[in-house]
């Protein structure tokens, strides 16, 4: 009985932090990101905006279920944040800019498909990845793929942009402009982003964590090459915010998301109430959760009246003689159509469905639920604690990039790193 107590008083606890979020990001929305962006309608309907609640009150069940049966696993962490960052605004979105109905059924017919999923694999026991390789023989592995990955990243440096190093943050555009003028072979591309959101990342956490700093700085130095080619701050970012969290991530981390976001955009609404600016609003509130959110639904509005492209983007498919019904490519067709020649690119709804349509919504949870699996498997050995660079990346590739890539972008080359790492990655202790 006293357990029965202490699970529903937290699920209420949860609850009270997760409305008290959509709340928080309702009230920005209307004073702040309406009134002075122009992408954005004021238009809220209020029947929609009861259904957004009872929306997010259903939802709540499955994710607080999910969280209690595996908080350790990296796949539980990912899909709290995605309910966090896309599900709640999308729904907010839904309810403030009055969006059509077909797009809000859709949408949560893929999500609640998403959460059934999981919910039923968090109630399973899975085992922990296990190798009989011998440190000895991991350390020399490691060395030579730590070898191999760091020439990779001086040739593609000298090849692209003749060892060009920048450290400038606020005018990359034209280094981006010039990158996608390069004609650069898939499999250049494809090692690129690799080593850039994947390999480096780990390799640096790795060395961090066990104080190779020679190693370390190394890493630092060739992820600072790889953000200077094309000028993605991801690039730049992904390994200092990993080495942050390492430092702050705790196992109750997963449990305190809403109340660290009450409070994070509590402290950025400072900002407009005296100073009447909302510039951490924009960047944070608008960019990450209302921007993502508008683009599922303008990809939506695109693809239920013109052709799908049926994987023909994915950088392999592509190369196997399957063309695309369009001259451009789906980021800059959305961005053309509905944001001024901007380079719109989304995250899982909207992929799913600018690739099979309607029948995404069946399709897509299924392969979510596969490629999570295997990042758990990759990862049974090792806390949360240790990956955050890779939580970080699996993120913001959930949110803004093509889910299929996640396959041989992230999935393999995290396998092949975790399968030689030692023991002094495998500290389940935190």
């Amino acid at each position: 009985m006293f357990k029965a107590r202490e699970v529903l008083f937290e699920f209420i606890s949860q609850l009270l932090f997760v409305i008290c979020y959509k709340v928080l990001i309702d009230i920005v929305y209307i004073y702040t990101i309406a009134p002075n962006f122009i992408q954005f309608d004021d238009n809220l309907d209020f029947s929609k905006y009861i259904i957004s609640y009872i929306l997010v009150l259903c939802s709540f069940w499955f994710i607080f279920n999910i969280v209690k049966n595996k908080p350790e696993r990296i796949s539980t962490f990912l899909l709290y944040i995605l309910y966090l960052f896309s599900y709640i605004p999308t729904c907010s979105l839904y309810a403030l800019s009055d969006l059509p109905n077909n797009f809000i059924i859709l949408f949560n017919i893929y999500w609640m498909l998403i959460y059934l999923f999981m919910y039923s694999y968090s109630k399973l026991k899975t085992k922990k990845l296990k190798t009989a390789i011998s440190s000895g023989t991991n350390k020399i592995v490691l060395t030579i793929l730590f070898g191999v990955f760091g020439v990779f990243g001086v040739y593609f440096s000298y090849k692209y942009s003749g060892f060009n190093i920048t450290f400038d943050l606020l005018d990359v555009y034209g280094i981006r402009a010039d990158y996608k003028e390069l004609k650069i072979p898939t499999l250049h591309s494809l090692f690129y982003y690799m080593v850039s959101v994947v390999i480096y990342p780990l390799f640096a956490s790795y060395f961090y964590i066990n104080k190779k700093w020679i190693r370390f700085f190394t890493v630092l130095f060739l992820q600072l090459l790889m953000f200077s080619v094309a000028g993605h701050k991801f690039y730049f970012f992904i390994i200092p915010a990993g080495i942050i969290l390492f430092h702050f991530y705790t196992k109750n981390t997963v449990f305190i998301l809403p109340k660290l976001l009450v409070i994070l955009i509590l402290v950025l609404s400072i900002e407009f109430i005296f100073l009447e600016t909302y510039i951490g609003i924009s960047l944070f509130v608008r960019r990450l959760l209302y921007v993502p959110a508008l683009l599922d639904y303008l990809y939506f509005d695109f693809f239920i009246n013109n052709p799908v492209i049926y994987f023909t983007e994915d950088k392999i498919i592509s190369r196997l003689g399957f063309e695309s019904p369009y001259s451009k490519t789906v980021s800059q067709v959305i961005g053309n159509r509905y944001m001024n020649n901007s380079n719109a690119n989304t995250g899982l709804f909207g992929d799913a469905i600018a690739n099979l349509g309607y029948f995404s919504v069946i399709i897509f949870p299924f392969f979510y639920l596969f490629f999570m699996m295997l990042a758990d498997l990759i990862t049974s050995k090792t806390s949360n604690k240790y990956i955050t660079a890779l939580i970080v990346s699996f993120t913001v590739a959930l949110l803004n990039g093509q889910f299929l890539n996640l396959l041989y972008t992230l999935i393999v080359p995290m396998g092949l790193i975790f399968l030689f790492l030692d023991n002094n990655m495998y500290r389940k202790s935190i």
